[in-house]
C-alpha cells in the first residue's frame, strides 16, 4: 500500500491500494496512458473522483455553486466520476486544490471545498 492511500485512509477516504489484483490493469492502463499523454507535452494529474465527491458534496447540489448545468440528469456512476474529475481538474487549474502523496510514489490532487 502506498503512503498516500494509508493517508487517504486515515482521513476517513474509501481508497483501495493500487496493487489490488482487480486494480492492478486499471493501474497500468493509467500508468500507460500518462507516459503518452506527457510526451506529447500534456500534463497529467491523478484524481480520486470518489474522494472529490465527498469533499464537494451531492452532484446535483454543487453544480447551482460553480455555475454548471448537465443535460443529463441520470447520470451512471461512472459518468459522474467523470465529471467530478473534470471539476477536480479545473480546480487544479484554478489554484484550489491540495495534493496528497509523495513524488517518488505519486500525488492525489483533491479539490479545496467550495464555500458558497
Amino acid at each position: 500500500m502506498r503512503w498516500i492511500e494509508r493517508e487517504m485512509i486515515s482521513r476517513g477516504y474509501r481508497v483501495f491500494p493500487v496493487t489490488f489484483k482487480w486494480m492492478r490493469n486499471l493501474t497500468e492502463r493509467g500508468i500507460s496512458l500518462k507516459k503518452n499523454l506527457e510526451k506529447r507535452g500534456i500534463e497529467v494529474i491523478e484524481v480520486h473522483p470518489g474522494t472529490s465527491r465527498k469533499i464537494l458534496g451531492p452532484l446535483w447540489e454543487l453544480l447551482p455553486k460553480i455555475n454548471l448545468r448537465i443535460q443529463k440528469k441520470d447520470l451512471s456512476r461512472d459518468e459522474e466520476d467523470a465529471v467530478y474529475s473534470a471539476i477536480t481538474a479545473f480546480m487544479y487549474f484554478l489554484g484550489e486544490f491540495e495534493t496528497l502523496g509523495r513524488e517518488d510514489e505519486g500525488l492525489i490532487v483533491l479539490p479545496l471545498p467550495i464555500r458558497k
